[in-house]
């Protein structure tokens, strides 16, 4: 494969990578028939402009569940917590939801309210379950 397609082949399989450990995987796949000080270097810079990518694209997510989860104690803190959760059902909590997302515009704060609005209503379908289905008592 000439140079220029084994470049090509490396940028494929590493833009397919979504975490660091996919991306070191891929690298050390290719590293063991690297020739060249030239190919050496192209893998090493196509890798960790894909480790940067890949831990950018991380850092956004965790910070925005860290706003949900946030929000999620702040709810929590104003009186809206499990018991109150199960009081109103599921539907209460997505109808709520819901209501933070009608219109064309939404702000940030909006969003998170309503994201973690929708992870109530997850637990809310957790506890239902764990009620529904018990664990077996161990012996």
């Amino acid at each position: 494969m000439t140079g220029e397609a084994w470049a090509a082949e490396v940028q494929e399989q590493l833009d397919g990578a979504t975490t660091r450990v996919e991306v070191l995987r891929i690298a050390v796949g290719f590293a063991v028939d690297v020739e060249t000080d030239a190919e050496r270097q192209k893998l090493q810079d196509l890798t960790l402009a894909r480790l940067q990518e890949v831990d950018t694209v991380a850092v956004g997510t965790e910070q925005a569940l860290w706003r949900v989860k946030a929000e999620r104690q702040r709810q929590g803190e104003l009186g809206y917590t499990a018991d109150h959760d199960d009081q109103h059902g599921v539907a209460h909590l997505v109808d709520e939801a819901l209501l933070r997302l009608q219109g064309r515009l939404w702000t940030r704060d909006e969003l998170v309210q309503a994201s973690a609005l929708l992870v109530a209503a997850v637990e809310w379908l957790d506890r239902a379950e764990r009620r529904h289905y018990p664990e077996e008592p161990s012996a």
